[in-house]
């Protein structure tokens, strides 16, 4: 039996969300086949400038729900996001799937025709079956792929981008092909997918989203500044804050080891209920971190059940 994509429900809400309204806006156009003349190029190729903190819900998971009808969603990220992707699944009809730069490079040279001549339409292998496209290693038919460029550029990004922008307009010249490819980066001017099309002079659909404008515009408007030299004085703000209110999380991150000791010192008995001490280390994994948080929200279930009790 096969199953059927969701059906699309607009629901009217006072609420305004200027960044879902803008990428519902962005991807209006994103859902079908573009036109162009037989034998040309339909792919859609766009650039969002994400705002450069997190988001709830993130991009990923906004861009996931405006696609829930697709079958095959394909999110290229860094290694660094790759164990923060965890949750990104299938609604039971789209196939979402998660890879560092590495994997997407090592299927489009799977995906290569070594023995193409002149006569073939592409240097591209096609999808016999689209849905035996993962079983033959190859690129679906029907995808869209959404492109997170790592902010140094490293040389695998560029080249797994540059294979992407190699294969989708020559394969959407096919007839069955629908392909989207969409770069996320919260760096200004990040051209770099223009620049892949302007340098190779394939013909290309192409725009562009400013996410950034719409975000929060002052990153400090709901922070608090300890305006202090003194490391005592700004020790003693953060543990009577976190000792006022101590039904509220907080994570605090030093990057100092002064800092640190100077935290430990003030640090007392009566504390261990609110405050967990752990370290990390710059090679630590996002594995790490959460092993660490999970392990503090335990403490702090069984503080206050000793509390009640």
């Amino acid at each position: 039996m096969s199953i059927q994509p969701p059906s699309q429900v607009f629901i009217m809400s006072d609420h305004i969300d200027p960044i879902g309204n803008a990428l519902a806006g962005f991807f209006v156009n994103f859902h079908d086949r573009s036109d162009s003349p037989p034998g040309q190029p339909t792919a859609q190729f766009g650039h969002i400038e994400t705002p450069p903190y997190r988001l709830k819900p993130s991009i990923r998971k906004r861009i996931q729900d405006v696609f829930s009808a697709e079958k095959h969603i394909l999110f290229v990220v860094p290694d660094i996001q790759r164990e923060a992707s965890v949750g990104y699944s299938s609604n039971g009809y789209t196939t979402v799937e998660i890879m560092t730069y590495r994997r997407p490079f090592g299927r489009l040279r799977s995906n290569s025709n070594l023995n193409a001549n002149q006569s073939d339409p592409t240097m591209w292998l096609n999808c016999p079956d689209p849905e035996r496209w993962y079983m033959d290693d190859r690129l679906p038919p029907k995808i869209v792929i959404i492109f997170h460029i790592d902010p140094n550029v490293p040389a695998v990004c560029s080249l797994s981008l540059a294979g992407i922008v190699e294969w989708s307009p020559a394969q959407s010249t096919l007839p069955g092909y629908i392909i989207r490819v969409v770069t996320l980066s919260a760096e200004e001017d990040c051209d770099l997918l223009k620049k892949l099309f302007d340098t190779s002079g394939l013909q290309y659909h192409f725009t562009d989203l400013d996410l950034a404008q719409n975000g929060e515009l002052d990153p400090m408007g709901s922070c608090t500044v300890v305006n202090s030299k003194h490391m005592e004085a700004q020790v003693s703000n953060i543990l009577s804050r976190v000792r006022v209110e101590p039904d509220k999380s907080r994570l605090i991150l030093c990057f100092d080891i002064a800092f640190c000791g100077a935290l430990n010192a003030k640090h007392g008995p009566e504390d261990d209920q609110f405050v967990l001490m752990g370290k990390l280390s710059v090679a630590s994994s996002y594995r790490d971190f959460s092993l660490l948080t999970y392990r503090s929200r335990l403490q702090r279930k069984e503080t206050f059940k000793r509390v009640k009790t």
